[in-house]
């Protein structure tokens, strides 16, 4: 008997599989743009609970809570008890939201949106935003955290951060950092700015104890961005002697008691502070802080030397350190471990710090660490640098890029993450 009933082609069958599959991939994606959109609004609804709590907290006590932390983790107990039952508020995926107040003025309160961008308010612009808006002109960012367990809170603290140079305009005009919220820039000073990494400075208003990483964000990837690269902003005393700041910023003096006084040239001009003695004798020239640094602090600077003839070795002096608290690195008649008089294309530069009573002073060449002293722990922390020449020596060298920063005993651990599109 003739079967009239027809059965499906394997053809038939896949292409009703891929129909099936294609629908299915749309109501997937249509649901949890439906799920995205509904985290987003509990988001945005969480964030001004916790202002509105902030902004009462003000009006009654004239100020905002110190800290910077993730609300129902490890924020203070002030901050706990202005918010209240909100305490419990928690991102619908399970994260935390970000609370910053460096200075009880001003405050931010964060969260973390579905595509990865910043929502946030800050009450020094009263309004809302999205940090995708405050960086639009980035398409890079990579999260640099920051570990801090030295066992107390580091505040307006400088730390050095890394970031690969392949990934950087030619100058690094185009790199920024901003707090967690990626929104609030820091000030930052691009100390290198070659391959295969760039490094900088950058000034943090809070690192709290603990175990919990700080997060910032380094954002780069913007053809048409300038450096604001502030070296002056960035560090408790700065100078690239681009101007002439003896008088202000410094007072010139010489170190030990050289026989014939100043050297022939010295003073800050082409953009260091210079100390030439183009005729060998005893003399000496350098600087010190017009003003005391009310904290430990590592101080650094580089040098470089154009040209340098006499004994071999060499009987100089350099003086680093403050006030009358020295390192002497150098000898009447030694060993200089590391200073090649005959390689003027050496990169010298030199560390010291008075938060520290051991290997205190720290001489690099090339980036290579050659000496290590110790001075006593200065009880008048003004800077100081020097050059003492002996009576047949002749130098040409300058100083340049000085800068002191806070100093801890246990430095915070920077440790980046992964590069992100912006």
């Amino acid at each position: 008997m003739y079967n009239s009933k027809k059965s499906f082609t394997l053809i038939e069958l896949l292409i009703v599989i891929a129909i099936i599959g294609i629908l299915f991939g749309i109501l997937i994606i249509s649901m949890t743009g439906a799920i995205n959109s509904a985290n987003d609004a509990k988001r945005k609804a969480d964030i001004h609970q916790l202002v509105q709590a902030f902004l009462i907290h003000d009006t009654s006590t004239g100020g905002y809570p110190i800290d910077s932390c993730s609300i129902g983790l490890d924020c203070s107990e002030e901050v706990n008890n202005t918010i209240g039952s909100l305490v419990n508020s928690k991102d619908p995926q399970g994260g935390y939201y970000s609370y910053v107040s460096s200075d009880g003025v001003n405050f931010v309160v964060s969260a973390i949106m579905s595509d990865s961008n910043i929502y946030s308010y800050k009450s020094i612009t009263n309004k809302y935003s999205s940090a995708g808006d405050a960086m639009s002109g980035w398409t890079k960012k990579m999260p640099v955290n920051i570990n801090n367990t030295s066992g107390s809170a580091l505040t307006e603290y400088q730390v050095r951060v890394t970031i690969p140079y392949s990934s950087l305009k030619s100058d690094c005009g185009d790199l920024r950092f901003t707090a967690n919220n990626q929104e609030t820039q820091l000030p930052y000073w691009i100390e290198t700015c070659s391959s295969p990494n760039a490094q900088a400075w950058v000034k943090l208003p809070l690192i709290p104890d603990g175990n919990n990483n700080e997060l910032i964000y380094a954002f780069y990837g913007n053809a048409s961005a300038s450096t604001t690269s502030n070296g002056n902003d960035t560090f408790l005393l700065f100078d690239d002697f681009s101007t002439n700041t003896v008088g202000t910023k410094w007072t010139e003096r010489y170190c030990g008691t050289p026989v014939n006084g100043w050297m022939q040239v010295h003073g800050i001009e082409n953009g260091g502070y210079h100390a030439s003695q183009p005729s060998a004798s005893d003399r000496g020239a350098g600087l010190i802080s017009q003003n005391e640094i009310p904290f430990a602090t590592v101080s650094s600077v580089k040098m470089s030397y154009t040209s340098r003839a006499g004994r071999t070795p060499p009987w100089m002096h350099f003086y680093f350190g403050y006030d009358n608290y020295y390192v002497t690195y150098g000898y009447w008649g030694g060993v200089m471990n590391g200073f090649n008089p005959n390689s003027p294309s050496d990169a010298l530069i030199s560390e010291w710090t008075d938060g520290s009573a051991t290997d205190n002073i720290k001489f690099y060449r090339n980036g290579s660490l050659v000496f290590t002293g110790s001075a006593n722990l200065a009880t008048v922390r003004k800077p100081a640098i020097c050059l003492r020449t002996a009576s047949a020596e002749t130098i040409d060298l300058y100083y340049d890029n000085f800068y002191s920063r806070k100093y801890s005993t246990t430095e915070p651990t920077i440790t980046n993450g992964n590069e992100i599109n912006n």
